[in-house]
């Protein structure tokens, strides 16, 4: 709100109306804190919070109190109901919990979307896997009849794993250029669910990135090093 309403310069010291009628009151600025979130991780992000003084806040508005014990704040619960009973039996108590549950219910649907989105996230890692290995296997397979034919003119197998390798290194990298570059455009539809947590985070793409590579070194080193050592005449004759 201080850097909306007074951007470059100190808000302490400002003064603002809270409704646009001309009757209502001036309030002075006498501090700063840090950004909140009312009610909601997301759909509170940029609204404008402000905090009263108790004596200004007047007659029936709901007031929250926030207290710290030394020991399990469970144990002390049904002690704060019995002394605000004991100082006005008429008093309502709206809410009454303790931060670890707060905490926990205001990030429980996050938890859920973040949960379900990993899920499906480990899921489409899986078949990317799945399918890169099958796409790389067959093609390769496919140049078994090549490969007989290098060995026959003189050709080393070691030179044959390594074209194959090459080969299938280019193709992944192509890959996950392509995946990394689409990835950072779809997750800034996510950034407003993200809570302490960076939209870009680089151990989370090596990972995939690592694991996706070596799952295309694998599908391009078994089905070449099975073909190499196939007979040169057995690998001319396969289809």
């Amino acid at each position: 709100m201080a850097s909306r309403l007074w951007p470059g310069t100190n808000a302490v010291g400002q003064r603002l109306r809270l409704r646009k009628n001309s009757n209502a009151p001036w309030y002075t600025v006498v501090g700063i804190v840090s950004d909140v979130y009312q009610f909601d991780y997301a759909q509170t992000r940029g609204q404008f919070a402000y905090y009263f003084p108790t004596t200004q806040r007047g007659v029936g508005a709901v007031q929250t109190i926030a207290l710290r014990t030394a020991g399990d704040p469970a144990t002390v619960l049904p002690l704060l109901r019995e002394q605000v009973r004991a100082l006005d039996p008429e008093q309502s108590i709206w809410k009454l919990d303790t931060a670890s549950t707060a905490y926990a219910r205001f990030f429980a649907l996050p938890r859920f979307y973040t949960t379900l989105m990993g899920a499906l996230a480990g899921l489409g890692i899986v078949i990317a896997a799945v399918g890169l290995y099958g796409v790389l296997t067959y093609a390769i397979a496919q140049q078994t009849r090549e490969f007989g034919i290098r060995l026959a003119l003189g050709a080393q197998k070691r030179d044959i794993l390594r074209m194959v390798l090459r080969g299938g290194a280019v193709v992944t990298g192509l890959g996950l250029l392509a995946g990394v570059l689409g990835s950072v455009f779809v997750t800034r539809s996510l950034e407003s669910m993200l809570v302490d947590v960076p939209r870009l985070d680089p151990v989370a793409y090596g990972v995939v990135a690592i694991l996706l590579t070596l799952v295309a070194l694998a599908a391009c080193w078994i089905p070449a090093s099975r073909a190499t050592r196939v007979d040169p005449v057995v690998a001319l004759r396969a289809d």
